[in-house]
């Protein structure tokens, strides 16, 4: 793996833990203040309730909001249910988060059960914040040549004109909106009506390694697929075509690990058949490639053993996600921040868990799923079968907190 450096991953990613006080303007600031970001996708839990108890995952999208007005209220997609997008209304008092601030987020209150738990007064919560490439203030309606005007934000510039320099098969008019991060690359696209088959550039260079789909107004639910890197292997729950048919966050399904080739490219990706509900269905994409000094996507074998496998990244980690391969079990958060008792900004996981699409409260203590980050890595620390099952595959995906150069084969060293 190559060390190239993004030098400064807090501008593009960053964790945060923090506490509700069921008021309309609670503003969170990012313990790190050093590098700010302003986010514009979070993906947020409130750590002490369950879900049947309202404690719903929410993610919410700066860019998805058709609604008009001065202001606009970060949408909420719903990852672990299989509700539709909702977008909030432009009262500033209305969203769960009500803006995304220059380094954190305001939050709001809306008085339903559900929403409100992420900002429950005395609960603690989790966050997880992405910068993307500028939020996109137009949709396209251009057929061919140039994008419409505003229509796509490049590293955080609107575009006044922007001609995809990738060949595709499907029609401009279904790109809607772009917003591209080339430096952390990671791209949000949303695209209306495709056909199966129909290929979209992704404005990434690179084959995306990931990517979590969700429909507008379809009940369908929250899926991601992951490709490792430089082989011909994809993860997927079934399906026989080679776009990469997913798993979903509702149902903790059982990925595959197919060995066959894989329609998207460096330069586009491949619609899939569920993209085309009622055959004018909004979809929205959130893509990943590998980018070395900042994320890593791919997966290990576990040993069964609880001095587990190494995993080098090239840079200490500020969040991996794990999904056991094979099995219908809960994708893992182990993060830098969640830890209950800590001795400074960044700790070890360890057995601090939260179980994605699981009915109970999020904060999970089990010895039997421990992991340690380290500068250049993590490490499986316990031989529970959710992580680290003797000869069983597990993907991962993993976010920087810092960036440490080194060779891959270098043993990682401890925080």
């Amino acid at each position: 793996m190559a060390y190239t450096t993004v030098d400064a991953p807090q501008a593009h990613f960053k964790v945060k833990k923090y506490s509700g006080t069921s008021a309309t303007d609670n503003a969170i600031t990012f313990d790190e203040t050093a590098v700010t970001m302003q986010p514009e996708v979070i993906l947020v839990k409130n750590r002490d309730k369950s879900v049947a108890a309202g404690g719903n995952w929410g993610m919410y999208s700066i860019f998805i909001n058709n609604q008009t007005g001065a202001t606009k209220i970060p949408s909420e997609v719903y990852p672990n249910l299989t509700n539709a997008i909702t977008n909030w209304a432009t009262d500033a008092s209305d969203g769960p988060i009500k803006s995304m601030d220059s380094n954190g987020f305001t939050l709001g209150v809306k008085p339903s059960n559900n929403h409100s738990m992420h900002n429950f007064n005395g609960n603690t919560h989790m966050a997880w914040c992405w910068k993307f490439g500028g939020n996109p203030t137009a949709d396209n309606t251009a057929t061919s040549g140039a994008m419409t005007a505003n229509s796509i934000s490049i590293d955080g510039t609107l575009q006044s004109s922007h001609t995809p320099s990738a060949s595709f098969t499907g029609g401009l008019e279904h790109i809607k909106r772009v917003s591209v991060n080339t430096v952390a690359g990671c791209c949000y696209m949303r695209i209306s009506g495709a056909t199966n088959g129909d290929t979209f550039p992704h404005f990434l260079n690179t084959t995306p390694t990931m990517i979590w789909k969700k429909p507008y107004s379809d009940t369908g639910a929250m899926e991601v697929s992951l490709v490792e890197a430089n082989e011909d292997s994809f993860f997927h729950d079934s399906g026989t075509d080679n776009r990469g048919k997913k798993d979903d966050f509702v149902n903790n399904g059982s990925f595959a690990d197919d060995a066959r080739s894989y329609d998207n490219t460096s330069s586009v990706i491949a619609a899939e058949d569920d993209w085309t509900v009622n055959g004018t269905e909004d979809n929205h994409l959130w893509i990943w490639t590998e980018t070395p000094g900042f994320s890593r996507f791919n997966r290990y074998e576990g040993n069964g053993n609880a001095d587990g496998p190494k995993v080098m990244l090239g840079f200490k980690p500020a969040l991996v996600i794990i999904k056991r391969v094979g099995a219908s079990t809960p994708f893992l958060f182990f993060d830098n921040k969640n830890r209950t008792t800590k001795t400074s900004s960044f700790h070890n996981p360890l057995d601090d868990i939260i179980g994605f699409g699981q009915d109970q409260a999020s904060d999970r203590s089990s010895t039997q799923e421990r992991i340690e980050f380290y500068s250049n890595g993590f490490k499986i620390a316990s031989s529970g079968t959710n992580i680290n099952n003797d000869g069983t595959k597990y993907i991962f995906m993993a976010w920087a907190h810092t960036t440490i150069g080194g060779p891959a084969g270098t043993p990682p060293t401890a925080v």
